[in-house]
């Protein structure tokens, strides 16, 4: 199934409120990306947990939590900062969507894209045990 998208909102809070109320119904904020301009991105990292994505170039300076991945992942730091538009395809938007989009985020409109798919409690639980198992085994 394809991602949805939710918006453009014109305003950070409303954005806001998308995301929390796709958790609610047990989105994982891993699974959502919000598409910001540079000046919205940073309101959108305070009011919410998700992945922010801005149309900044941020070749020369790269922000903490990019560099903490990076360490982390033990990644060269020769990554390229892929474009909005190349982002917006990866997550299975037409070539038309993300163009238009695009267009929209750089004026200032905000963007919530989820994969509704995969939800809380719904990760696949490979060993487990059979609920009429005996907890206690018994040895006599």
């Amino acid at each position: 199934m394809p991602y949805e998208v939710y918006g453009p909102f014109e305003s950070s809070v409303e954005a806001a409120n998308i995301v929390d109320n796709l958790g609610l119904k047990g989105l994982k904020v891993e699974n959502m990306t919000v598409f910001a301009n540079e000046d919205r991105s940073k309101e959108m990292d305070k009011l919410t947990d998700v992945r922010v994505e801005d149309d900044g170039d941020h070749s020369e300076q790269k922000d903490m939590m990019y560099k903490l991945k990076q360490m982390l992942n033990n990644s060269p730091d020769t990554e390229e900062k892929k474009s909005m538009y190349e982002e917006m395809l990866e997550l299975d938007l037409t070539k038309e969507q993300a163009q238009r989009y695009t267009e929209e985020v750089k004026a200032g409109k905000i963007l919530v894209v989820a994969n509704p798919e995969i939800r809380m409690g719904q990760d696949p639980a490979p060993e487990y045990k059979n609920l009429t198992d005996p907890v206690i085994e018994k040895h006599e």
